[in-house]
């Protein structure tokens, strides 16, 4: 399958992984990245609840809210979070979005320093959001 990228296109290698999409800022080193992927949710709506209740943060990782609103149309919830590492805060904005019998799920990691830039580019992502 050809891949268009910029202003170059190549043929993808045999055995790629396709599940997930990862975005970094252009500063360097980099602010934030952003990944969405996909779940396989077979329970759909109805399951949407107990999905959303499974996603338990990593040790150490505090959960500062959550929040429910729509995007694109569809049930979302959104979960910001938190680790401190050393000194230093990375912050974390997931959002789980219900599309039938799967979750989207775009999450973007940045710095702490870097929260109003980060939480900008995640608001873009989820407010341009569309099904094609």
């Amino acid at each position: 399958m050809p891949y268009r990228w910029m202003d170059v296109s190549f043929t993808a290698p045999e055995g790629r992984d396709e599940s997930t999409v990862v975005i970094v800022d252009v500063a360097s080193p980099p602010s934030w990245n952003l990944t969405a992927r996909a779940d396989e949710l077979p329970g759909g709506d109805a399951a949407f609840a107990a999905y959303v209740a499974a996603q338990k943060p990593a040790e150490g990782v505090a959960v500062d809210q959550t929040t429910e609103r729509v995007v694109a149309g569809r049930k979302t919830v959104i979960v910001d979070q938190h680790l401190r590492v050393d000194r230093q805060i990375m912050r974390q904005q997931q959002a789980l979005v219900l599309d039938g019998t799967r979750v989207l799920v775009v999450t973007i990691t940045y710095r702490e320093t870097a929260a109003v830039h980060a939480r900008k580019a995640f608001a873009t992502v989820l407010d341009t959001l569309t099904w094609t």
